[in-house]
């Protein structure tokens, strides 16, 4: 017993000499363990990619394979998961594809206008400028001249230096990197495709590989929180995915009705920032006031600002508590910490999966609270009694 104990010990401390050992090359390389980190995720992208859509597709998709299960027709109850896979991604693939002939239109076109419009904005600004830069103007009295020199000596050499052939080259590789990551979206639904097809062998293999590693207790433990992270995901994905489109809808038809230019587009960028906690929605109504202000009047801006405003109140206060309802299930300081923290480290995708994410973690540790209270308390029974 007592030898038992000693290789026990020695195994712990040679773990933690090794653990301390991993860490302190861990921080002091960070950028190499970023590197590595980016150069892995760039080999498997369309893995990675493949299995968010696997995810976001399996509620649809294993709904319809269960009623088609109990269809009297032999060819819908044996042909159900063909059938169902071949449905939803028809469906998806339909979906983004008329999202994309109804987005990219309208995107040329505000850039259309926008470019159109620009020579008149410029004369405006330029007419504007002139007029501060006359003796006794604004400009002379702030002592702005040599400012807005260096300002314009800069804005013509970086012009200029876009027109070198090291800017073209990166160009071409722009180009070739979209291409690239046009494949890998092609090579991710593939993949999606076959994950979704032979889901239950792939879990099957998962299970099996985990099961030599942990024991059965602790593989039931992390199955249960697997599936309580993918409700939560769940939840709020599809909730948050709803409520954007709504909100893309009614702010799409109120800039029509001001004429305003991509108002489309405009209604859809709001719908999507909308799925961002607090920031996204100002952020949003920012830009339709900007865009009012530039290319209508300011009475226009106005009407729009006080549209954008009523609508967001709308959607805060009745549209977005039926829809996503507390499927998170955290106060609202959770929601700005994990806002900022997971914005910070990961920049767009810690925004959009940040509020889930911060709802995964309460719900391991207020788990793991209640797991010491009650241990406590049954370590406590034997002395009261």
């Amino acid at each position: 017993m007592k030898k038992g104990y000693s290789i026990k010990k020695w195994i712990w401390w040679f773990t933690l000499i090794a653990a301390s050992v991993l860490v302190y090359k861990t921080t002091n390389d960070l950028q190499g363990v970023f590197a590595g980190i980016g150069a892995f995720i760039a080999i498997f992208t369309p893995f990675i990619i493949g299995f968010a859509i696997t995810f976001l597709l399996y509620a649809p998709c294993n709904a319809l394979e269960g009623v088609l299960k109990k269809s009297r027709f032999k060819l819908f109850s044996k042909g159900a998961r063909l059938i169902s896979v071949t449905v939803i991604y028809l469906l998806f693939l339909a979906a983004v594809g008329g999202l994309l002939v109804l987005l990219l239109p309208a995107f040329y076109n505000a850039v259309s206008a926008v470019v159109k419009a620009f020579p008149g904005y410029y004369e405006q600004i330029s007419a504007y400028i002139a007029s501060m830069s006359e003796p006794g103007g604004l400009i002379e009295r702030l002592n702005l001249t040599e400012t807005l020199k260096t300002v314009y000596d800069s804005a013509y050499e970086m012009l200029v230096s876009l027109a070198n052939p090291e800017n073209i080259v990166t160009a071409f590789r722009g180009i070739l990197s979209v291409a690239s990551s046009f494949l890998s979206v092609i090579m991710a639904i593939i993949v999606s495709v076959y994950m979704m097809a032979q889901r239950e062998s792939l879990l099957r293999g998962v299970k099996s590989l985990l099961s030599v590693c942990i024991s059965e207790r602790l593989l039931t433990s992390l199955t249960a929180y697997i599936h309580k992270t993918a409700r939560i995901f769940y939840k709020y994905l599809y909730g948050a995915v709803t409520d954007a489109v709504i909100v893309a809808v009614i702010m799409s038809i109120g800039f029509l009705l001001f004429d305003l230019p991509g108002a489309v587009l405009l209604g859809c960028l709001i719908g999507f920032l909308n799925i961002i906690p607090y920031f996204g929605a100002f952020i949003g109504g920012v830009v339709a006031v900007l865009v009012a202000l530039f290319t209508k009047n300011i009475y226009t801006a106005i009407g729009v600002a006080v549209y954008v405003v009523a609508m967001q109140q709308l959607d805060g206060n009745i549209l977005q508590p039926r829809i996503v309802g507390d499927s998170v299930g955290i106060r609202p300081i959770y929601v700005l910490l994990a806002v900022t923290l997971f914005g910070g480290l990961f920049g767009f995708w810690g925004i959009l999966l940040g509020v889930p994410v911060m709802a995964v973690i309460l719900m391991l540790l207020h788990d793991f609270i209640d797991y010491r209270k009650k241990k406590k308390a049954l370590a406590a029974e034997p002395e009261e009694n």
